[in-house]
C-alpha cells in the first residue's frame, strides 16, 4: 500500500531534484532553465513538477513519476486512468470517483524515472507527450491495455483505490507525439 506523505517527502529531497534537473535538461536542452514547482498544489492540482523553458522562451510543464528499481525488469509503465476514495479501508462508504492524473494533469509531457536501489539516482527514464493518451477518442485504445489496481491510505483515513493501465515501451513510443527512453551510464 502507498502512503502518499512518505512517498510526497522521499520524492522531494535535494539530491534527486537535481536528478530530475539533469534529466530534464537532457530532453529539453543543456542551456534549458529547470524551475520546480515546489507547492503541493500545484503538483497536485495540476499535475505539473518541473517547468522548463528553452533558451528560445518555450515552456514546457512536465510531471515526473518514479519508478522502483525492482519494477525495472517490466516493460510497463503506468497510466493511472481513475481514483475512487472512500472514507476508509473498509471501502464500504464512496466519498467520489474521479480521473486520474492522465485525464487530469495540465503537463505537456510526462517522464518516469526508475531509480537505484539507494533511490538517490535515476537509471532508466521513458518520457512522452500526453497528447493523444489524454484525448477522449483514445479512451478505447488504452481500454484494451493491461490492469491493475493501487491503494493509497491518507493521513486523514481515507483511502484510495487507482486503477491504472500498464503502457508498454513500444505502445508509448508507437503513440506519443514525442517520446525519449535511454538509460544513464554509472547511475549504480
Amino acid at each position: 500500500m502507498r502512503n502518499f506523505e512518505e512517498d510526497f517527502i522521499e520524492s522531494n529531497k535535494s539530491e534527486l531534484k537535481q536528478e530530475w534537473i539533469n534529466t530534464l535538461k537532457r530532453i529539453f536542452g543543456f542551456d534549458s532553465k529547470v524551475e520546480f514547482k515546489e507547492s503541493k498544489e500545484t503538483q497536485l492540482d495540476f499535475g505539473v513538477d518541473f517547468l522548463v523553458t528553452q533558451k528560445t522562451g518555450r515552456k514546457f510543464s512536465v510531471e515526473c513519476k518514479t519508478k522502483r528499481y525492482e519494477l525495472m525488469p517490466l516493460d510497463s509503465w503506468v497510466l493511472e486512468i481513475v481514483h475512487h476514495i472512500y472514507s476508509d479501508n473498509t471501502r464500504t462508504e464512496k466519498i467520489k470517483t474521479k480521473e486520474g492524473w492522465l485525464y487530469c494533469s495540465t503537463a505537456d509531457y510526462i517522464i518516469y524515472g526508475t531509480l537505484n536501489e539507494s533511490k538517490n539516482k535515476i537509471i532508466e527514464v521513458c518520457a512522452f507527450s500526453l497528447i493523444p493518451f489524454k484525448y477522449e477518442e483514445f479512451k478505447k485504445v488504452i481500454s484494451k491495455l493491461p490492469t491493475k489496481f493501487s491503494s493509497t491510505i491518507y493521513p486523514n483515513g481515507n483511502y484510495q483505490i487507482t486503477i491504472l493501465k500498464l503502457a508498454s515501451t513500444e505502445f508509448l513510443r508507437n503513440n506519443a507525439n514525442k517520446f525519449w527512453y535511454f538509460k544513464n551510464e554509472n547511475s549504480n
